[in-house]
């Protein structure tokens, strides 16, 4: 007989309480909302792929994702200020953010 009982979410590693006191300090430190939600957001995709706790395999598994730079470089400014606050040694990658040359239409096109 199986036995009755949630099972964690896979690439789930026990993250999630040193997440929420992440959110805890970043509301003390006066970080907006919306910065709160969009770094928890990042931190909890990063705990799917890779121990927060271990910061070479964040960058590993930051590295292998399929995003832009801009992307990664947001990732890494999230754990940066997570290692910051767990005391972690981090040395960030550079990650540049490529600009893009925006599309005008010809004026044929536009008619």
């Amino acid at each position: 007989m199986a036995k009755v009982g949630s099972t964690p979410t896979p690439g789930s590693n026990g993250n999630t309480q040193s997440i929420l006191d992440h959110a805890f300090h970043l509301k003390k430190e006066g970080y907006r909302k919306s910065t709160i939600i969009s770094r928890l957001k990042a931190l909890k995709g990063l705990s799917m792929k890779a121990d927060l706790l271990n910061p070479e395999a964040v960058k590993v598994a930051i590295s292998m994702l399929p995003v832009t730079e801009g992307r990664k470089e947001n990732l890494v400014n999230a754990y940066l200020v997570f290692c910051r606050q767990h005391k972690i040694p981090f040395t960030p990658p550079r990650y540049r953010r490529v600009e893009r040359v925006p599309w005008i239409p010809l004026e044929s096109e536009v008619d």
